[in-house]
């Protein structure tokens, strides 16, 4: 998984985190963080990315948007944000998080 991201593909990313795939995505990275930090020294915070997302996101419109490729699209960046700031961001190199940095989603 690690090798993917570091594709740097936008195309990739948006299918790694649409709708029904980011779930099983956080929880590979949950999974591949805990195997690449095997010591017992190392400090390592809780990495329930999937559990956040079930029971603490909860999405609001501030205003109201019918259009449901605009919806996915919010909903898509507001992912990809929290993929960049916390999931990622204890493990990935300075030059992919510098391209991945430069992604969005339009």
């Amino acid at each position: 998984m690690k090798r993917i991201i570091e594709l740097n593909s936008p195309e990739i990313m948006e299918y790694l985190l649409k709708d029904g795939q980011y779930l099983e995505t956080f929880g590979i990275l949950e999974c591949i963080l805990n195997i690449i930090i095997d010591d017992p020294g190392v400090y390592l915070p809780n990495n329930a990315y999937r559990d956040f997302f079930i029971q603490e996101v909860n999405f609001m419109n501030a205003v109201d948007i019918t259009d449901a490729r605009i919806l996915e699209k919010i909903r898509l960046n507001f992912r990809y944000e929290f993929f960049k700031s916390s999931v990622i961001a204890h493990w990935i190199d300075e030059i992919t998080n510098a391209n991945i940095m430069s992604v969005g989603f339009v």
